[in-house]
């Protein structure tokens, strides 16, 4: 999936962010955390490694859900007693609970920023397509839910609550045997969840999550969560605590030249930039992407010119035949370019092959390599092949496609190991 928010791996219940934050905060901090909000069952903590977050131990249901109802009270956890009072035949209170004050386990701001999370409907719509899942209230009021599946589809879970009312559902075999594959907590736990919720708060009305002091809401870089430039394509809405609120600009959109035209190139660094642990996954993510890599950074190009020029006016006779293709309006006409050649070059001739996909006709192909035009040619797929290479190391080489819309560039990183000096010799086929 490439890079995606905390958000976006908290909702959609994404693995691999889910051990590299574990990783990256201390296994110990972690259950320090979840012993502060209730879980008594991991104590015995040299069993514990990264699977800790993908149902590498166990906890209880009751405590569990307890642990959320401090989410829903703003950080306080209360303590959990089943009786609230005990009457006598003639219907005379004998004995009812004493209510203290519960303990602060988590900042307020924070509890705030989860449950900003799990009730966020729309961000868990690239996992969960269905806008009407289970997850979701039948008169759509705010509630924050999160569901969990162990290996084997032993354990199916949903816990969710609305500022009120907290619920936890547990669906699985009491001997610990598998259930039938599929049997995941959406599908499972959910419906259980969702129907008892219903019932409960039938008669109350919709609550919204509280926003305490120093919450703030504001636009940030899309990819980094970081303050917005020039350069910066899109931006996001997100709610930051006092405590963390952005205060560095976007780094990962910087101006490149290419060819003499300004470029925003888009950098990807790892959470550890130097650990090649940590690096290995990113570098092959930006490969497998058609990015180029260089100084242990992933980089693609935007296909902005800065600053903007005027746009060119499309023919009719182009958007018909866009039209055509499925494509006529104008911000659609974007070029997908598909790229095979070997990502190292130890024996010649080295081939190059380029197909191209768009809503507008492709006019022409132009392929330069370290910013420097090899060749331009006409057409919508390109292949050749060089009979000659580059100084041994790496190179970047930059596809470059147009339509009457504008262009689009896409670079492969090319590296050369072939000995000696020689001038690159190209002979083209244009198809």
């Amino acid at each position: 999936r490439g890079a995606v928010s905390i958000r976006q791996a908290l909702v959609g219940s994404l693995n691999i962010p889910a051990v590299k934050t574990l990783m990256l905060v201390g296994i110990n901090n972690a259950i320090d955390t979840a012993e502060d909000m209730g879980l008594t069952s991991l104590a015995n903590r040299q069993r514990y490694g990264p699977a800790l977050v993908l149902g590498g131990a166990e906890v209880k249901l009751l405590e569990h859900t307890a642990a959320f109802g401090a989410f829903a009270a703003g950080g306080v956890l209360y303590e959990t007693d089943p009786i609230l009072e005990i009457k006598d035949r003639t219907g005379q209170v004998v004995q009812s609970r004493q209510y203290y004050q519960g303990q602060q386990v988590v900042d307020p701001q924070v509890a705030y920023q989860i449950s900003s999370v799990m009730s966020d409907n729309e961000a868990r719509m690239f996992i969960f397509t269905n806008r009407k899942n289970k997850l979701m209230l039948p008169d759509e009021r705010p509630v924050a839910v999160k569901t969990g599946t162990t290996q084997n589809f032993r354990d199916a879970w949903t816990v969710g609550y609305t500022p009120s009312l907290v619920a936890g559902v547990w669906v699985g075999n009491n001997d610990n045997a598998p259930m039938r594959g599929g049997a995941d907590g959406l599908y499972v736990a959910a419906p259980i969840w969702n129907e008892f919720m219903a019932k409960a708060l039938a008669d109350t009305a919709p609550e919204q999550f509280q926003r305490p002091p120093g919450i703030v809401e504001m636009a940030v870089d899309k990819l980094t969560g970081l303050l917005p430039t020039q350069y910066t394509p899109a931006t996001k809405n997100d709610v930051f605590a006092s405590f963390n609120i952005p205060e560095k600009e976007d780094d990962a959109h910087v101006p490149v030249d290419i060819g003499g035209e300004i470029r925003v190139a888009t950098i990807l660094r790892s959470e550890k930039p130097g650990d090649p642990a940590w690096d290995a996954p990113v570098r092959a993510y930006a490969y497998a992407s058609g990015y180029g890599f260089s100084n242990g950074a992933a980089i693609a190009y935007v296909p902005e010119i800065l600053p903007p020029e005027p746009e060119e006016q499309v023919p009719t006779q182009e958007l018909a035949q866009a039209a055509e293709a499925g494509g006529a309006a104008l911000e659609n006409s974007g070029v997908e370019i598909s790229i095979r050649i070997s990502p190292k070059i130890t024996s010649l001739p080295w081939n190059l092959d380029v197909q191209t996909a768009s809503s507008l006709p492709v006019t022409q192909i132009s392929v330069r390599m370290d910013g420097v035009s090899l060749f331009t040619n006409s057409g919508s797929e390109l292949s050749f092949a060089g009979s000659s290479g580059y100084t041994d190391g790496q190179h970047m080489l930059a596809i470059e496609a147009m339509t009457a819309r504008g262009s689009t560039t896409k670079l492969v990183p090319i590296e050369f190991d072939l000995g000696p000096t020689s001038v690159v010799q190209v002979q083209t086929t244009s198809q």
